[in-house]
């Protein structure tokens, strides 16, 4: 359910180092408690590395939904600090191998173009390891029905930007998904602050 004055805000997840379905699933549950929703995961994905040398490690990908009163450039700091809390080195290079990368791909219906921020994410209509698990998260029964998603800035269907997307090896993982997660809350019901 939406909250007033919040965003529905949709982040790509992976890692290919360690136990990224803990990792991820860990700094999901302090995303749910920052920004007290629920947060919605898809499955994990399995695809190769993009840009990467080849004998890096096989990546393991999902898109996560939820709600937030954050303002994007607060949620991106939030994300930032959750990949180094998770093992991430704060001066880490793209196209690297990384135990936890959380990237902004929607906010909202907004338009951002910062330096620091690019909503859409620039690359996403490109990446099946982005455009998939989307199209599976949007697919769930506990989507509102008759809702669509439009990408800002963009003309074609989620269907049809899957089937103008580069080939590349991707598949269903067989692990299983991070379920539904609620935030924690006191016995008094309100927020509890990490």
């Amino acid at each position: 359910m939406r909250q007033a004055d919040s965003s529905t805000v949709y982040v790509a997840f992976g890692g290919n180092q360690g136990d990224v379905r803990s990792t991820v699933q860990s700094a999901l549950e302090a995303l749910s408690a920052l920004t007290g929703s629920g947060v919605r995961c898809s499955s994990f994905w399995a695809s190769a590395p993009v840009g990467m040398a080849e004998d890096a490690g096989e990546f393991l990908n999902g898109v996560a939904a939820f709600e937030t009163r954050l303002e994007p450039l607060g949620l991106l700091q939030a994300l930032q600090a959750l990949e180094v809390r998770f093992g991430r080195p704060a001066a880490h290079g793209v196209n690297q191998d990384r135990t936890l990368d959380l990237d902004i791909l929607l906010y909202g219906d907004q338009l951002i173009d910062l330096p620091a921020l690019q909503v859409p994410h620039p690359r996403m209509t490109s990446r099946l390891f982005v455009l998939l698990p989307l199209q599976e998260l949007l697919k769930e029964p506990l989507q509102e029905p008759g809702m669509e998603l439009r990408i800002p800035g963009e003309n074609r269907s989620l269907d049809e930007l899957i089937a103008a997307a580069p080939a590349m090896r991707i598949s269903r993982s067989p692990i299983p998904p991070v379920p539904v997660l609620q935030p924690p809350r006191v016995p008094d019901g309100q927020l509890r602050a990490d």
